[in-house]
């Protein structure tokens, strides 16, 4: 028995694995994984989740950005502060 797979379909099967995979290998660093977690209790500064998750600023920057890169993480700037949410 043969299966028959329109193209266009086959093509945007595809790209929504690679933009799943991205988002998965995002997730996989635990540090990212925490910092969601603590993100879905609500909007936070970066030293109020420095505060909760324990990771210190430099590092928290580092995994934010690609939070950020990869859209799971929105930043409102309020004055000097970024607040961030997901």
């Amino acid at each position: 028995m043969t299966v028959r797979v329109d193209t266009d379909i086959q093509d945007a099967m595809k790209q929504a694995a690679l933009g799943a995979s991205e988002i998965l290998r995002g997730l996989s660093n635990a540090d990212r994984l925490l910092l969601m977690c603590q993100l879905s209790q609500g909007e936070a500064n970066v030293a109020q989740l420095e505060a909760a998750v324990g990771i210190h600023q430099p590092t928290l920057s580092q995994q934010l950005g690609v939070l950020r890169r990869l859209k799971l993480v929105e930043t409102r700037r309020t004055g000097k502060t970024d607040f961030l949410s997901h």
